[in-house]
């Protein structure tokens, strides 16, 4: 009776519960901001923070641009801002906006603010470096590898050091780029295989240019699982299990197994566990992602046998046959 209500139980209902109750736990556990000490169990201490400011990135402006530098701060209230360049105050708010002479600048910025740890007023400082040119001799891009295999990454750089530089476009394959994000940064995604012809340009001119080859691979990763940590016998599952096709070839058929585990009954061997396969055919391009969604009512009892406990569960992405991505989750029902 045991067995067949765990397999009817795993079945009908944690199907849904597989897709990843665990997931919500490790992202609440992160967030917490207390430490516990092992040596004292029932006692903790609150993670200090430390108040923190940043001028912005270190950038280079043509000639008569305006510059924009945006200040952004941490763990404090009520900010005081002071732009200043030299000695000269150039500025009291947040963000700072100026068009400066060609040559060097360093912009400070001073942040002032009441330390309730402290119980004092302090005063945080920090720089950044505005470059104003009338010439592109200096300024380049480096390109390296992104987070998936189809991505690469676009630099601006002066002199060989990594700074933010609004105008520059890149072109990979007659395809223009110029967006910009953070301090330089040009993505390029969804790349085919094979060797890629690139330039870079600013103020209309040539500043570089190269070619790079991206490796042809069939590769399928689990992004995310979506579930709630703790179900109820008789609760509505709605769960949702997300890939993505990180490779650069074309996927038309893959598999997911799962391995359903109850820990209240382990200890009594291949009875307490349960394991199935589902086959999926629909095509996944490079970088293009597909939910599995998962819908199931846990019964309020199968038999005799209520379905709680800790269910542990694996889910693995299989590719002609062979397992290339593996996640284990937890969930708890009672």
């Amino acid at each position: 009776m045991l067995k067949t209500g765990l397999l009817v139980v795993a079945v009908a209902a944690t199907i849904a519960i597989v897709l990843g109750a665990a997931l919500s736990l490790h992202y609440s556990q992160q967030e917490q901001t207390t430490i516990c000490k092992l040596a004292q169990k029932e006692s903790c201490e609150l993670k200090k923070v430390e108040p923190s400011i940043s001028a912005g990135c270190d950038q280079v402006v043509w000639q008569g641009t305006e510059v924009e530098l945006h200040a952004s701060t941490k763990n404090l209230k009520d900010p005081v801002f002071v732009w200043r360049s030299g000695d000269e105050v150039i500025g009291a708010q947040k963000d700072l906006r100026q068009v400066f002479e060609v040559g060097e600048h360093t912009i400070k910025l001073e942040v002032s603010f009441w330390d309730n740890s402290s119980t004092e007023n302090r005063t945080l400082s920090d720089s950044a470096q505005v470059i104003v040119i009338d010439r592109v001799e200096a300024i380049s891009v480096d390109v390296s590898a992104g987070g998936t295999l189809t991505e690469r990454i676009f630099q601006t750089t002066y002199r060989g050091t990594s700074m933010l530089i609004t105008g520059v476009c890149v072109t990979v394959d007659g395809i223009v780029y110029d967006k910009i994000s953070g301090c330089g940064r040009i993505s390029v995604t969804g790349l085919s295989p094979g060797e890629h012809s690139w330039s870079a340009t600013y103020h209309g001119e040539l500043v570089t240019n190269g070619t790079f080859t991206v490796n042809g691979i069939t590769e399928l990763k689990i992004k995310g699982v979506t579930i709630a940590s703790v179900y109820h016998v008789g609760d509505m599952v709605d769960a949702k299990l997300v890939v993505q096709n990180t490779g650069t070839d074309p996927i038309n058929k893959f598999a997911v197994n799962v391995l359903i585990v109850n820990h209240k009954y382990e200890w009594m061997g291949d009875i307490a566990k349960y394991e199935y396969r589902n086959e999926y055919s629909d095509e996944l391009r490079p970088g293009q992602t597909r939910e599995i969604p998962v819908r199931a009512r846990i019964p309020e009892k199968v038999g005799m046998v209520k379905p709680m406990g800790d269910y542990s569960i694996t889910i693995s992405l299989l590719l002609n046959g062979q397992v290339i991505d593996r996640k284990t989750v937890n969930t708890e029902i009672i």
